[in-house]
């Protein structure tokens, strides 16, 4: 995979609909912390909100001229959290831990305050498990639910 092909883009308000179509695939929905179904018009809401939020950055993944998976970052003073997801055509062939790490340097071009990022992710979840450790973040939190049925 060429890194020159790779690239990250600012989202703009012509992402909102790609966004949603990412949001309720079936796969990311099973690994999202809230995992009911978004409906347009909540999208709608949020997308307005977040895109117009200093303190959240939103990036579409680029292969050439083709989007191919969405990151994000919401911050709070010096910490960065992020949220991303790969789309369903192209999961599989290494584009997570590229997106990870390319949005480790776009803090440091645009964000340079940023000096912790967190990536949380459940259990299940052991493709953004391997991508974080691709990309030497270090596990430092567990969480232990016990759910009655």
């Amino acid at each position: 995979m060429s890194n020159d092909m790779l690239h990250l883009r600012k989202a703009t308000p012509f992402d909102i609909d790609i966004l949603f179509r990412w949001v309720n695939d079936k796969k990311v929905r099973q690994n999202a912390f809230d995992s009911h179904t978004i409906t347009y018009e909540e999208h709608v809401v949020w997308f307005d909100r977040m895109i117009n939020d200093t303190n959240q950055a939103q990036y579409i993944l680029m292969l050439s001229d083709k989007p191919i998976g969405q990151v994000r970052l919401t911050m709070k003073g010096t910490e960065a959290e992020i949220d991303y997801s790969i789309s369903k055509s192209v999961r599989g062939c290494g584009y997570g831990g590229e997106i990870v790490g390319l949005i480790k340097e776009k803090i440091q071009e645009e964000y340079p305050f940023i000096r912790k990022l967190i990536g949380r992710v459940k259990s299940s979840n052991i493709a953004s498990y391997r991508c974080f450790m691709k990309n030497n973040f270090e596990e430092t939190y567990r969480q232990f639910e016990y759910v009655y049925k």
